[in-house]
C-alpha cells in the first residue's frame, strides 16, 4: 500500500518540502556575485533610526522645557469640566498630562536610540570574544531583562555593552524626575490699574482750625488758638506712638505710590540774634535752682518785633518783654511775685498763626523764614535742648511715599521708609495749623529736680524727642532707644513729617485722585524648577550621545548593521554544529541544559574540518559556532 508521501504532485506543481527544496536549488544556481552582493554594507535604515530617534528625543526634551517655561508663574485655572476644549487648554490636569507625555516621549526615544547602538555593540562583542551561551543570552536580552546583569560572563566579556544596557534601564528615570519639576504653589499675584485713591487737600482748613474758637488777640493764657480736637488727637497719637497713623479706609491688598507736597519743620542752628533771644527767654525761667533741660516756644509778636528791631534797640534792654512772655505763656518768671515789675500789657500766647478766615491764605516762604516786625508768627519754633539751640522754620517738602494695605488693621498704611526733599516753594493754608498743633504739644519747659523732672505746659516727655535729652538719673534705656541716636532737631523734623503723613487718617481732609494701583491677590501658580529638568535631560543626553558614539564605532568595525531579531538569529545559527549541540532542545524551552549554557560560542566564519563539507567551505558560511571552529571575519571579504 502506497504511503501518503508517495503521492506525487501533478505536472508543473511543486508543493511542501519539495517546493522549498526546488526554490533553494534555484537560488543556489544564482551567480555567486548576486548571492554575496550587498553583504558588506551598512544599511541606511539602522543608523538613520538611531540618529533620528536621538534627535527626536532631544526635540521632545527641549519642547518639555519650553512648555513648562511658558506656563511658569501663570495662575492655575479651575475648570469644572475635564473633557472640554477649555479644560484641555487651561486646566491643571491637562497641563500636567502634557508635561508627562513629553517626558515619556523623550525617554522612550532616548532609550530606543541607545538600544539600536547597543545592538551594534553586542554583535561586535560576539565577533571579537568567545562568550558562553548563557552569556550570549544575557547580552542579547540585557536591554529587556534586568536579570541579565547577574551573568558574570556577560559582565566580564561585554563591559561597554553592560554599561550601555544599564543606561537603557536608567533613561526612564527621566520620565519620573522631569514631570515633578512643575508644581503648584501658593503665591501673590499683582495687577496694576488706574484707581481713585485718597490724597490730602491741604487747602482745606475747616477740619483743622475753627476761627470762632480762636482766642488769638483776646486771651493771653490760651494755647489752643482754634486748633480743633480733631487735629489735636491726631498730633497727640502720632507723637506718643512714634508712628504714622493708618488711614481709616483701605483698598484691600493694594500698593501704590504718591508724590505730593506738605509741611515740615526744618531745624537749623539759629542766627546770633535769635540765639540771644532764646537765651534771654531761658534766663527768664531760672527762678528755681536746677538746669532747664528743655525749652520750646513759638515766639509771639512782641519778641519778633524786638528781634527785628535789635539793631536799633539791643535785646538785653528788653528783658521785661521776655519776662512777661515767660510769665504769661511758659512758667513762673525768674523772680518772686513781689519783685515782679508791673507789666503794662502781657503778651498773648499766639502760637503759630495762619489765616483768620475761611479763604485761602498764602504766606511766601521768604516771609516765614525771616523775622517780620509787627506781624504774627507764621511758622517758627525756637528750641533749647540742654543749651543746644534750634531755629525750626515751617517749610514745604515734596514727599514720595508708598501706601500698602495692612491686613491686620484692614486699613492703608504709609511705608515708614518714605523719601522727601526740601523745596523752595511757599507754605500756605493748613500748613500753619499743623505746625501750631505741634508747637502747642512741644511748647513749654522741663526742669531737672533731683531725681525727677518738672514739666511746664509741655508734653515733650511723651515723645521720642525726650529720649535724646540727657536727663539722668531719670533717663532710661527704653526712652534712649526711641531717639535712635538722632539729634533733637532731627527728631522734631521727623515728628513734624509724621504728623503731616498722619493727616491721611483725617477723612475730612481727603480728596480723590486717580493713580496707578497694584492690586495683589493670593492665588495658586505654576512653579517650574528648570534647573532640575535641564540637568536631568543633560545627563540623559550626554549618556545617550556616548552610547551613540560607541554604536557608531561598532557600525564601522562590523561593516554591516545588525539588529536583535528572529531573522538575524535564523541567519546566523543555521549550521549542523549547533544542531548537534542543541539536540533534544529544539523546542527552545526553559530551562536550558547546563552543558549548553557553558558552551562558548563566537560569531564569525565557520571553519569546516570535515572533508564532506568541502562544498560548504567553498560557500564561506558565517554564523555562530564553537569558539575553536570560528575564523575571525575579514571586512570586505565576500561570505555566503
Amino acid at each position: 500500500m502506497a504511503s501518503s508521501y508517495d503521492v506525487l504532485p501533478q505536472d508543473g506543481e511543486a508543493t511542501g518540502f519539495q517546493g522549498a527544496i526546488s526554490n533553494h536549488q534555484q537560488q543556489s544556481d544564482e551567480p555567486e556575485a548576486q548571492k554575496t552582493s550587498g553583504v558588506w554594507r551598512i544599511h541606511w535604515r539602522s543608523p538613520t533610526s538611531m540618529i533620528g530617534l536621538f534627535i527626536g528625543a532631544t526635540g521632545a526634551a527641549v519642547a518639555h522645557h519650553l512648555y513648562y517655561d511658558s506656563i511658569d508663574g501663570s495662575e492655575v485655572a479651575i475648570v469644572q469640566e475635564e473633557w472640554t476644549l477649555e479644560a484641555v487648554r487651561n486646566s491643571q490636569e491637562w497641563k500636567l498630562r502634557f508635561g508627562a507625555g513629553l517626558a515619556f516621549l523623550a525617554k522612550a526615544m532616548f532609550a530606543a536610540s541607545a538600544i539600536v547602538a547597543y545592538e551594534q555593540r553586542a554583535w561586535l562583542t560576539a565577533r571579537n570574544k568567545a562568550v558562553t551561551v548563557a552569556g550570549l543570552d544575557a547580552m542579547f536580552s540585557a536591554a529587556q531583562s534586568p536579570l541579565s546583569f547577574f551573568s558574570v560572563d556577560f559582565l566580564r566579556k561585554a563591559k561597554a555593552g553592560a554599561i550601555m544596557a544599564l543606561l537603557v534601564w536608567c533613561i526612564p528615570l527621566a520620565a519620573v524626575i522631569t514631570p515633578g519639576t512643575l508644581v503648584v504653589v501658593p503665591t501673590t499675584l499683582s495687577t496694576s490699574k488706574s484707581y481713585p485713591v485718597p490724597v490730602v487737600n491741604f487747602s482745606q482748613v475747616q477740619p483743622l482750625y475753627d476761627y470762632d474758637s480762636s482766642v488769638v488777640g483776646y486771651d493771653g493764657q490760651s494755647t489752643s488758638n482754634g486748633i480743633t480736637p480733631y487735629l489735636s488727637r491726631i498730633v497727640s497719637s502720632t507723637a506718643t506712638s512714634s508712628q504714622i497713623l493708618p488711614m481709616n479706609i483701605g483698598l484691600a491688598n493694594s500698593t501704590y505710590n504718591l508724590t505730593f507736597h506738605g509741611p515740615s519743620f526744618r531745624c537749623r542752628e539759629p542766627s546770633s540774634i535769635i540765639a540771644e533771644a532764646i537765651n534771654m527767654t531761658l534766663n527768664a525761667t531760672g527762678y528755681i535752682s536746677g538746669p532747664m533741660a528743655w525749652l520750646a516756644f513759638a515766639p509771639p509778636t512782641p519778641i519778633l518785633s524786638r528781634v527785628a528791631d535789635s539793631k536799633k534797640r539791643p535785646l538785653r534792654g528788653e528783658w521785661k518783654t521776655f519776662l512777661a512772655f515767660v510769665f504769661s505763656c511758659i512758667t513762673q518768671p525768674a523772680m518772686t511775685f513781689e519783685n515782679l515789675p508791673k507789666f503794662d500789657q502781657l503778651p498773648l500766647c499766639e502760637g503759630i498763626v495762619g489765616s483768620h478766615n475761611d479763604s485761602t491764605y498764602r504766606v511766601p516762604l521768604q516771609n516765614v523764614s525771616s523775622v517780620i516786625a509787627g506781624e504774627y508768627n507764621h511758622g517758627r519754633l525756637w528750641v533749647s535742648a540742654q543749651n543746644i539751640m534750634y531755629d525750626c522754620v515751617l517749610t514745604d517738602i515734596k514727599y514720595s511715599t508708598r501706601f500698602f494695605y495692612s491686613t491686620s488693621e484692614q486699613a492703608q498704611r504709609i511705608d515708614s521708609e518714605y523719601s522727601f526733599k526740601w523745596t523752595e516753594e511757599d507754605v500756605y493754608d493748613s500748613y500753619f495749623y499743623l505746625a501750631d498743633a505741634l508747637a502747642t504739644l512741644l511748647g513749654g519747659a522741663v526742669r531737672i529736680l533731683g531725681k525727677g523732672i518738672m514739666a511746664y505746659k509741655t508734653r515733650v516727655a511723651d515723645t521720642a524727642i525726650f529720649g535724646a535729652l540727657n536727663t539722668e538719673p531719670t533717663n532710661n534705656t527704653s526712652s534712649s532707644l526711641l531717639a535712635r541716636n538722632k539729634t533733637v532737631g532731627e527728631l522734631i523734623e521727623e515728628l513734624s513729617r509724621n504728623i503731616t503723613l498722619s493727616v491721611f487718617s483725617l477723612d475730612q481732609m481727603l480728596m480723590y485722585n486717580d493713580t496707578m494701583v497694584r492690586i495683589s491677590s493670593d492665588v495658586n501658580v505654576y512653579s517650574y524648577n528648570r534647573r532640575v529638568l535641564i540637568i536631568t535631560y543633560a545627563v540623559v543626553f550626554l549618556g545617550t550621545l556616548i552610547a551613540l558614539l560607541i554604536g557608531g564605532a561598532a557600525y564601522f568595525k562590523n561593516g554591516v548593521s545588525h539588529q536583535l531579531s528572529f531573522s538575524a538569529f535564523m541567519s546566523t545559527t543555521r549550521n549542523y554544529r549547533l544542531d548537534e549541540l542543541t539536540a533534544g532542545s529544539s523546542m527552545g524551552a526553559m530551562p536550558l541544559r547546563d552543558s549548553i549554557k557553558s558552551t562558548k560560542l563566537r560569531f564569525g566564519f565557520l571553519r569546516n574540518a570535515d572533508e564532506e563539507a568541502d562544498r560548504e567551505e567553498a560557500m564561506r558560511r558565517v554564523g555562530f559556532g564553537l569558539s575553536d571552529q570560528i575564523v575571525p571575519l575579514q571586512k570586505g571579504v565576500p561570505y555566503y
